[in-house]
């Protein structure tokens, strides 16, 4: 999905990466550095997000569908309830 100047992918392990422009912090990776190269989208620190212990982080997983424009980026997670 494309945002302004910005991208989404939907990995097959139901992750988010993302790359392009970074002013705003909308690549989601906790910097406001532009990439050139898909990073690992981050997520809160909550029992249903996936813990990745080598870069001690947080991120999406479980993600089913994502939409982005010009100045938003949405992911919709398979919670059951």
């Amino acid at each position: 999905s494309a945002g302004y100047y910005f991208y989404l992918a939907l990995l097959e392990d139901c992750s988010l990466s993302s790359w392009g422009f970074n002013k705003s912090g909308q690549l989601c990776d906790g910097t406001t550095t532009d990439s050139a190269y898909a990073v690992k989208v981050l997520a809160g620190r909550s029992g249903t997000n996936a813990y990745d212990p080598d870069n001690n982080d947080y991120y999406l997983n479980d993600i089913v569908s994502i939409s982005a424009g010009q100045a938003f980026a949405m992911a919709l997670k398979n919670v059951s309830v």
